[in-house]
Order: C-alpha cells, then structure tokens, then sequence
C-alpha cells in the first residue's frame, strides 16, 4: 500500500522518518496492549479450549492486533528510501539490492545483540526502550535529511507503459521463494534446538545464521550491474541450486544429532567459543540456500523496477514475497 504512494510523494524520505518514528514509539507500549490482550484471552479461554481450531484462531487474531501496525509501517519503509534513492541517483538496481542487502543485515544484528547479550544485560523492557530510541533517532535524522524530489510525469509511450509479459512469472517465483524460505526456516527451528539444545540461544542463533545468508545473497547482487535480459536465466540457475543444496543437505541433518553428540564428549570448550562453533555449523548448513533467496528478491524488484513506478513495485515485490 505505502509503495504504491511512494511514487506520488515529493519528500518520501521525511514519509520514511515519520513512519520510523511511529513503529518506535509504537513498539514502546507492545508489552502493555500485550498484557491487555493476555487478559482478554484469560477471560475467555475456557470457553474456546474445547475447540483447538478456534484457540489458535484467536491465538492469531490476537497476535495479528498487536503487530500489525508496526509491521504494515515496517514494510513501507524499504519502498520509500527506494523511491528516495533512485530518485537522486541513476543507478536504480544497485540501490534496490543495497538497502535490501542493508535493512536485513541489520536485522541480523539486531537478532544477535537482542538474542545474546542486550535482553541478558539490561533485560526486555529496557531492550525495547532502547530500540525505539534508535527507532525514533534515525526517523529524527532522515527527516533533518530530507528534500523534495521533482516528480516526472508517468510517460506514455508504449515502451514504458507495456506490462511485461514475465510480471506475473516474476511474482509467482517471488511468492514461492517466500513460502518456502520461511517454510525451511520453520523447519530449521524445530529440527536444530534437538541437536544444539532448545533454549533461547539457539532461536536467536538460527535466526542471525538465516538473516546472514539472506543478507549475503542481497549484498552479492548489489555489487554487480546486471543485464535486464540476464536477471531471469540467473535466477533460473539460483532456484536449481536451492532444490539441490537443501535435498543434499537433508542427510546431513540426519547425521547432524550423533555428530553433536561425539563433538561434545571429545571437546570442552567455553560457553561463547561453543556457541561460535555453533554458529559457524548452523551457518554453514543454511548459507547455500539462503545466501540464493537474498539474491532473487532483488533481482526480481530491479528487474520489474526498470520499466517505471520505482517505489510501487519494489513494494508488490515485497507484499508477494
């Protein structure tokens, strides 16, 4: 919805700070609707216990309140500082695999620092203070930052006005990838915590390990200049490679349980030089894969980009991925 408008606004870079600081101050009373809503689901469990379908209905429903208005602001982020990018540069695909390569590095970090050494530290309230505060800081800064852009008029020619035929294509390889990314990410996290323990460490490992390859796919694709023509043979080849790195890897996983075992027994090792060398495995089983998916989605967002409407279609690529 946001990419759709990014295209039609003058300052899209001051939209995006507002926006920011919005999902940070939002996010600072998440724990309070939380504690309402747990309320709301005591009162009235009993009567849905009965019914497994309805309590996870309403398990959802819920779930779905308190994240989705800082979700639908998140998701409008990347296709205004798109829009804001491209318009100030001529190099429209390398922006769009950067920022992508960038916002999810960072949710890398921000998965390895929460997960690992700030909720430990200073606890989740003050973890959550201190997001927003970073929140509310870069939205401040991008605002200072700002300047209006000329909007162009929509051309009309028919070069620039044909809908490519390979659009719908694109979006349903966009959707499947989605699908099954997050599919195997699931998998992923219910099958490791058997092997290297199930605690909240290694959630927060999984997780860095998955955003690291995703990231790592996206910055690959931003450091090269593509041919239009080029994008969908290699994302053709990426897509072969994901169905025969994940099938070769499903022995491994089979093996991954004796082998954890005999590693601990052999070494003794600290709790940090332990959870690395976890890291580095959990990595390594995921990177192939995952380092393909960071690569195809902006891949298909430059590819569909170039034609015109720069902010909307990053954002139809984001909302079908």
């Amino acid at each position: 919805f946001i990419g759709s408008l990014a295209d039609k606004l003058k300052r899209p870079l001051r939209t995006y700070g507002w926006l920011v600081i919005a999902i940070g101050l939002y996010c600072l009373f998440i724990p309070t609707i939380a504690s309402w809503l747990c309320s709301f689901q005591s009162s009235i469990y009993d009567t849905m216990l009965q019914s497994r379908l309805l309590t996870t209905a309403l398990r959802f429903f819920l779930a779905l309140i308190i994240l989705l208005p800082a979700t639908f602001a998140m998701g409008g982020t990347l296709p205004l500082l798109v829009r804001f990018c491209t318009a100030t540069s001529q190099q429209m695909g390398c922006h769009i695999s950067f920022l992508y390569a960038i916002n999810t590095l960072g949710a890398a970090l921000g998965a390895y620092l929460c997960g690992f050494h700030l909720i430990e530290l200073v606890g989740s309230p003050s973890t959550i203070a201190l997001a927003s505060s970073i929140n509310v800081l870069v939205g401040l800064t991008a605002i200072l930052l700002d300047k209006p852009l000329e909007i162009e008029a929509a051309e009309s020619s028919d070069i620039t006005e044909q809908v490519d035929e390979r659009i719908n294509v694109f979006l349903l390889v966009t959707t499947v990838c989605g699908f099954t990314s997050l599919g195997l990410e699931v998998c992923w996290n219910r099958f490791l915590p058997l092997v290297i323990g199930s605690s909240t460490y290694s959630f927060s490992l999984i997780l860095t390990a998955f955003l690291c390859g995703l990231g790592g796919g996206a910055f690959f694709v931003s450091q090269r200049r593509w041919q239009r023509r080029a994008i969908p043979l290699f994302i053709g080849y990426l897509l072969l490679t994901i169905a025969i790195s994940v099938s070769y890897s499903l022995p491994i996983f089979g093996a991954l349980p004796e082998l954890f075992v005999s590693f601990r027994k052999a070494v003794s090792v600290s709790f940090t030089t332990f959870m690395t060398l976890q890291f580095l495995g959990v990595f390594a089983l995921f990177f192939l894969p995952t380092f393909c998916y960071g690569a195809i989605f902006p891949l298909i967002a430059r590819y569909l980009s170039e034609l015109n409407n720069v902010g909307k279609k990053v954002g139809l690529v984001y909302w079908w991925n």
